[in-house]
């Protein structure tokens, strides 16, 4: 009997078994089906919203234009190359002394560099431009940056000339000169070869730079020293490690997600899901071996994917003293050089650093008696003295996260290079950076990128129809923005207690601009493709389904408040997770708590589990339907209004809320 009755048991659970298989194949098509008409209904949504963007943008790239022209500031138009060419071939031909004046060519340069921020803008916004013309205004960028650094080159001799550093009074120990605009700082120190007492070096207080010179350089020699520090760097943009070669990210395109929808499911296979594919690969994902990624560098050399210069250039040389004017009566000779240029004398110090200490040998190394140790001190000393030493009060303009890195313009590479620096000391209460270099050249102080990475939270929500705020609780500041009209503004950055970057405060503009000038201040909010690489503990997402969110988080926010969500960093590559609550506009939301959503490449649920349970569960809330994406989701759940909110959302605040979360990849990187 217990043989039959096993047979029975055994009987059963097969057609339960069954069963089931065939109620999940029949749920499988089912869903699918449903998945496929949401996600074309979602789709098409999106491209309208394309399309109506498109036209919004084209009105306002006219009104542009027309404003442009309507300046009549003299200034050419950046989208015409002829007219660049001849602004440019202008300024190159003035050979009028006035205009070499050193306050007449600090205001050209503040023109120049805006007539050249608006250029680099128009290429940015170009969609489609032909290569070549593309090719010919990079030459005319290249050009103005090396004009700009010719014209100041020439405004220092004309100074000269015009006697500024020579000596006034014989019995003068020293002169100097110092002017400073936004644009760029030159500070110049001669000293007396007559009179020259103990002193070997100066401080421009205004600028924050100090520096004492070795007295072999200074004996018998007739030189002016100059720091010339702009406020613009022309000289990165050279560095291989800036650009990313190796990966690019592959977002499909909403017609290659649509059509990979189009196959039905196969019984036995998982379901065709948002894929980070092209169609001629088809479905499933490439293998990258990120260790491949990673940008290989020289030794010496400063790694732009990790570390951004920050704070302006510093050009330290030391310069020959031009023909002195020569006064006869009412008249004054000055020979004149052809063609004028400065020259600067080329100085290394004979340096040897410390050796590296004795190799131990049988397993202990060697002791070295006191009276070696205080010899090998007081040499080294007596060499560091053959060194320039600078102290830099570091721009206070810039956010400083963690000690700077000083490095020096290589030309010959075109990299930035950590070489021939020696006895570095960083005071952090007063941000100052003391160091000796063993050679003048061209300097900057850079730092890493990510010192704000991970996030902490984030937090979308919509403070009335057509306002949305964002904000980002990074590792050490906390950004807020408001987002309207296709447009974004930062309204509050704080730097643990302290409110920093005032000045850019409600000043709307386009995400990516935003992002780039915060960036120039030291605060990072921006990552890339290889980020992760040096970044550890991030929950990196699946591109297509991360990309397909932030979608529809844009064109929902007006009616829904989303959070950060603790869950997500565990939950896996294809799960995303995150909080919700609807929230209308201005009106408080209608639930004190946020529900809890788990996004995949497969569908969007509701969790039966909250932020503050005690342990995640992928069980989904009963009693709702199956829903593709996050879209369908919030329309399915919310109410009347909130979906008739979401329906009349204007297209260019969608895509500026878009934009802003693709550019700070919230669910990635938090």
């Amino acid at each position: 009997m217990q043989w039959r009755r096993a047979e029975e048991e055994e009987r059963q659970r097969i057609e339960r078994e069954h069963r089931e298989a065939k109620e999940r194949i029949k749920r499988t098509y089912e869903e699918y089906f449903i998945r496929l008409d949401q996600l074309k209904e979602s789709f098409g949504l999106l491209s309208r919203n394309q399309v109506h963007l498109q036209v919004v943008l084209d009105e306002r790239t006219k009104l542009a234009q027309w404003n442009r022209y309507m300046r009549c500031d003299g200034l050419p138009d950046p989208t015409d190359l002829p007219q660049l060419n001849a602004y440019l071939s202008t300024w190159f031909e003035d050979e009028n002394p006035d205009r070499l004046e050193i306050n007449e060519v600090l205001s050209k340069c503040a023109e120049v560099l805006k007539v050249l921020q608006e250029v680099m803008l128009c290429l940015n916004d170009f969609r489609e431009i032909p290569k070549h013309k593309k090719r010919l205004f990079q030459t005319w960028i290249e050009d103005a940056h090396n004009l700009l650094h010719v014209k100041l080159d020439l405004a220092c001799y004309a100074l000269f000339l015009e006697g500024v550093c020579h000596m006034k009074n014989p019995n003068a120990e020293q002169v100097d000169y110092f002017i400073s605009t936004d644009v760029a700082a030159v500070g110049l120190w001669r000293l007396n070869t007559s009179n020259r007492g103990e002193v070997r070096g100066f401080s421009f207080q205004e600028l924050g730079f100090t520096f004492e010179c070795p007295a072999t350089i200074l004996e018998g020699l007739e030189c002016i020293f100059r720091v010339l520090k702009t406020s613009y760097d022309h000289y990165s943009h050279h560095c291989r490690s800036l650009v990313l070669t190796k990966f690019v990210e592959n977002i499909p395109s909403l017609e290659v997600l649509h059509k990979q929808q189009a196959a039905p499911p196969v019984p036995g296979k998982a379901p065709i899901r948002l894929q980070p594919t092209t169609e001629a690969e088809g479905p499933g994902k490439r293998e990258i071996d990120v260790k491949q990624l990673k940008m290989l560098v020289e030794s010496d050399e400063l790694n732009l994917r990790e570390f951004a210069v920050n704070g302006g250039i510093y050009h330290v040389n030391l310069l020959e003293v031009p023909p002195e004017p020569q006064k006869f009566g009412p008249f004054v000779i000055v020979e004149v050089e052809d063609p004028p240029s400065i020259r600067e004398i080329h100085f290394v110090a004979d340096y040897k650093p410390p050796r590296p200490p004795s190799p131990a040998t049988g397993g202990q190394s060697r002791r070295r008696d006191p009276e070696e140790i205080e010899r090998e001190l007081r040499q080294q000393e007596l060499e560091l003295q053959k060194l320039v030493w600078i102290e830099i009060r570091l721009p206070r303009n810039i956010l400083w996260f963690e000690p700077p890195v000083i490095v020096r313009w290589d030309e010959e590479k075109s990299y930035w290079s950590t070489n021939g620096f020696y006895d570095h000391k960083y005071v952090e209460e007063q941000l100052t950076l003391t160091v000796r270099f063993v050679s003048f050249g061209i300097f900057a102080l850079a730092q890493r990128k990510f010192s704000n990475f991970p996030y902490q939270t984030w937090d979308l929500k919509p403070v009335d129809e057509t306002l949305i705020s964002y904000t980002i609780s990074a590792a050490v500041v906390t950004a807020e923005f408001n987002i309207q009209e296709g447009l974004v503004s930062l309204t509050s950055l704080q730097n643990g207690a302290q409110a920093v970057l005032t000045h850019l405060y409600n000043d709307f503009m386009a995400p990516e601009e935003l992002l780039k000038i915060l960036q120039d201040y030291g605060v990072n909010l921006k990552p890339e493709a290889d980020s992760p690489l040096y970044i550890e503990g991030l929950p990196i997402k699946d591109l297509a389904t991360e990309s397909h969110l932030y979608r529809t988080m844009a064109i929902t926010s007006t009616a829904t408040h989303y959070a950060w969500s603790r869950w997500n960093l565990l939950a896996g590559a294809e799960k995303l997770v995150i909080q919700y609550k609807e929230k209308i506009g201005s009106l408080p939301a209608k639930s004190p708590n946020h529900a809890l959503i788990l996004v995949t490449p497969d569908k969007a649920a509701l969790l039966d589990c909250s932020d503050t349970s005690q342990a995640f569960s992928e069980a989904e809330l009963p009693g709702y339907e199956f829903t593709a994406d996050m879209n369908f989701l919030i329309r399915k759940t919310g109410s009347e209004e909130a979906v008739r909110m979401i329906e009349k959302i204007p297209c260019d605040l969608a895509e500026a809320i878009y934009e802003m979360l693709m550019l700070t990849k919230p669910m990635s990187y938090a």
